[in-house]
């Protein structure tokens, strides 16, 4: 059943004046060493950061509470399967709530294209 939905889109432009005007800072800000390792590793970092944001705005609207209630960037982690498909992590605060919730599955989709990044995800439960 699904519990939590939510969707987002991101412009790349302005993700790549992000990383122009403050680099790390920006980037330790708002990602994991994780993910800034992944995205460092593509030659347009900017889309792969936007997509990045995108689901994490996201995940905040499926959540239901968007960036309040000790909600942070760093509570959603983007991974990825061997196969290269997303997966979203939950930790901190965000995963409490997603507990109390009753999210057992998320479910989680990034795209890019046309200098826009755009995500969904779905959180499932019982």
């Amino acid at each position: 059943m699904i519990i939590g939905l939510g969707i987002d889109v991101c412009r790349i432009e302005r993700v790549q004046r992000f990383l122009e005007r403050y680099g790390p800072r920006f980037t330790r800000r708002c990602f994991t060493p994780t993910e800034i390792a992944h995205c460092s590793r593509y030659a347009n970092q900017a889309e792969q950061f936007a997509g990045r944001i995108a689901a994490k705005e996201a995940a905040s609207k499926a959540l239901g509470t968007g960036w309040r209630r000790g909600v942070h960037w760093k509570c959603f982690e983007v991974a990825h399967e061997m196969s290269g498909k997303p997966i979203l992590r939950i930790h901190g605060r965000a995963a409490e709530l997603a507990s109390q919730m009753g999210v057992r599955h998320v479910n989680v989709s990034i795209t890019h294209d046309a200098g826009v990044a755009a995500a969904v995800v779905i959180f499932e439960g019982e």
